[in-house]
């Protein structure tokens, strides 16, 4: 583990932070990522069948359908690994009576306008049911942003006392919580690959860079964002995977639109989520992490995106997808317009979180879609966005105009403090991807559209190309655009 934090500031950089147009991309498509361009392993660390490299201009991304992989060397954790040692508090009586649940593939949402609690709570009570459901000698490991609900910390301890292996990795910001607290004390923090623990990184398990936007002040950190558990066993099902954009804190319930996606029965995907988990437990900085997985109609990003020039954005993953996108060309079926291929476009979904002007260039790039006759609408947090990025989507001109983007922070009461908002991190695409003109695809997962998110941060991301579940995300996305948010421009077309 990294024994001190280093504090980067560059000023030769810091333009970047503070300037908007200084990643500026022109109409012209860059470069695509690549996620084919082998890595060796250094000499320390084992060869493994699941990773490969960081992308590199020149090839498209999400091409492949069989198992391939894009990743740094797998790894390996020593018993050492993690060194914060708070200190314990006594293991608490179990006092909510567990309630459980069974693995079902697909997605999941919640609803933070319900006034039903377990509407609220679909997605939290999921992951929180399954590990109440996991029998002793199967292993849960969690990696997690955040903890305050005081249900999800008694299934974690429970599930420990009952014999099941808990194995947790999270970042030094979130320890302070009273159910953090007790979480740490009953797993304790001795990384043993047979034993429950909770491993605390210093900033990310990948990176230690801070730095500070000169005109506001704000610090910006890199975190473990990624939010994922993966299940050895539960009931009947094995290998069960679960990548969501929810913490498993009660605001994430009762305020933000969050989602979920359940995999059971993938090996591949499975294992390739306990090699980036070992890779967070080493916690270490000097090591290249982003990586990815394909397996059939499934495909898995880890971040951080670390290796080359963190301003060139042929090697943002995301500028590689919707590079990939072609707004006409849709098969009947599919599309703006279904039964009339002829005028279908290519629909474009978006729902987003946070959006920084250091990665505009991504909203060029919708704009640039937009203009090629893609259907594109934007849900937005807008007091989580830069007021850059809005502009560039809004911007009138073009053969079809602005884009209309609906933002879906409500604060009823002006206190600065809001009541709703959307924490989903997706984009959906119904038309044209590459040379498939019958696409349905997810692209969903814990990754905002920031620069930490993209270059310093553990975020995972997980493409479906799956009819059924663009269905379901495409139905998440209408009801809060229709029902839970209010224009921020006009859709001329």
């Amino acid at each position: 583990m990294r024994q001190i934090r280093r504090l980067v500031i560059q000023i030769v950089t810091a333009a970047v932070v503070v300037t908007t147009g200084a990643t500026t991309v022109s109409g012209a498509p860059l470069g695509l990522p690549t996620e084919a361009v082998s890595v060796s392993p250094s000499p320390s660390a084992q060869p493994a069948p699941i990773v490969s490299s960081m992308p590199t201009p020149g090839v498209s991304v999400g091409a492949t359908s069989s198992a391939t992989a894009s990743t740094s060397p797998s790894v390996s954790v020593s018993p050492s690994s993690s060194t914060i040692t708070p200190t314990p508090t006594p293991t608490p009586t179990i006092t909510i009576p567990p309630y459980k649940a069974t693995p079902v593939a697909g997605s999941k949402f919640n609803n933070p306008y319900s006034s039903d609690e377990k509407v609220r709570y679909t997605v939290i009570n999921y992951m929180t049911g399954l590990i109440n459901s996991a029998a002793a000698g199967s292993t849960v490991r969690i990696a997690m942003y955040s903890l305050n609900v005081d249900a999800t910390k008694e299934a974690i301890i429970a599930a420990k006392l009952r014999g099941v292996r808990v194995q947790f990795v999270t970042d030094d910001h979130g320890i302070g919580t009273s159910q953090m607290k007790e979480v740490i004390a009953a797993l304790g923090t001795t990384v043993t690959p047979t034993g429950s623990y909770i491993s605390i990184c210093d900033f990310s398990c990948s990176s230690d860079f801070l730095s500070f936007d000169l005109l506001t002040g704000e610090e910006i950190r890199p975190y473990l964002h990624a939010k994922y558990l993966t299940f050895s066993a539960v009931g009947a099902s094995k290998n069960v995977s679960l990548i969501t954009s929810s913490n498993f804190t009660k605001t994430q319930a009762s305020e933000g639109f969050n989602n979920i996606y359940t995999i059971v029965g993938d090996t591949v995907l499975y294992n390739f989520l306990q090699d980036r988990f070992n890779l967070m437990l080493l916690d270490r900085d000097d090591l290249p992490a982003y990586a990815s997985m394909t397996s059939g109609t499934k495909k898995l990003y880890f971040f951080p995106a670390n290796v080359g020039d963190p301003l060139d954005v042929a090697t943002d993953p995301y500028y590689g997808i919707l590079s990939n996108i072609r707004c006409t060309g849709v098969a009947s079926g599919y599309g703006t317009y279904p039964s009339s291929p002829t005028k279908s476009r290519t629909q474009v979904r978006v729902s987003m979180f946070q959006w920084s002007k250091a990665r505009n260039y991504l909203a060029r790039k919708l704009k640039e879609l937009n203009n090629a006759g893609c259907d594109v609408k934007v849900i937005m947090s807008k007091l989580d966005w830069d007021p850059e990025v809005a502009s560039i989507l809004l911007a009138p001109g073009g053969k079809y105009g602005n884009i209309e983007i609906k933002n879906a922070d409500i604060d009823t009461d002006k206190d600065a403090n809001l009541e709703y908002f959307v924490h989903n991190k997706y984009i959906l695409v119904n038309g044209k991807y590459l040379s498939d003109s019958s696409s349905k695809l997810v692209f969903t997962g814990s990754a905002n559209f920031t620069r930490s998110a993209l270059r310093y941060s553990n975020e995972l991301g997980v493409k479906v190309d799956s009819a059924a579940t663009h269905k379901s995300y495409k139905a998440n996305f209408d009801l809060i655009y229709n029902n839970y948010s209010v224009p921020q421009g006009i859709w001329t077309r």
